[in-house]
């Protein structure tokens, strides 16, 4: 049965990358501006941030950490989020640190060990794996919660990102991967 695609769900996103980069990426439908990140993040695949104000904060990282000698392109596009593992949900955050158990006692590691390797580590491990495959091959787009404590109040509100009270805060920055190119669509250059 064919899926319409007018009817899956998705939301629009943003990238901040080299311009040679960006403009590959908006010229080829299949190419995947890939990270192959394996430390505290989502592993391999393409990055995107879930609002231009994200984006352009982290262009400016870029260009301060190459010391302007470079240039930066920002691109919007729409990802399907209807495959979406999301690692905001505490249930689904407890399936997969299951199947990383059982994948560590299958492969006879010691998850005493094991249980402190980075999310990308794992995510890669996970993913790649004959032995849990079936379980992670419905997701394509993995989302998460990533907190930047340096980033200032509003005037709208006000918020301490070292308290342990709950409130709105501006800190926490949403943050997809995707890692299949056929999730991503409506690919734009963004205007800055």
């Amino acid at each position: 049965m064919e899926i319409n695609q007018s009817n899956r769900e998705n939301i629009k996103v943003f990238h901040c990358n080299d311009v040679q980069r960006c403009e590959k990426f908006l010229k080829e439908d299949d190419y995947l501006i890939r990270s192959e990140e394996n430390g505290i993040w989502l592993g391999s695949g393409m990055y995107f941030w879930d609002n231009l104000s994200n984006a352009k904060y982290w262009k400016r990282e870029k260009k301060r950490k190459t010391h302007n000698r470079k240039s930066f392109s920002i691109v919007s596009a729409k990802i399907y989020i209807d495959d979406l593992l999301d690692l905001t949900d505490e249930e689904t955050c407890r399936t997969i640190e299951m199947l990383w158990e059982n994948y560590c006692r299958k492969m006879k590691r010691k998850y005493d060990v094991y249980k402190n390797v980075d999310l990308g580590e794992k995510l890669n491990t996970l993913f790649s794996s004959e032995m849990v495959k079936e379980h992670l091959s419905t997701y394509s787009v993995v989302k998460i919660i990533g907190k930047y404590p340096r980033v200032p109040p509003t005037s709208l509100y006000s918020y301490d990102v070292h308290s342990n009270k709950i409130e709105p805060t501006l800190s926490a920055k949403c943050i997809y991967t995707v890692k299949n190119a056929n999730y991503i669509f409506d690919k734009k250059l963004v205007e800055e």
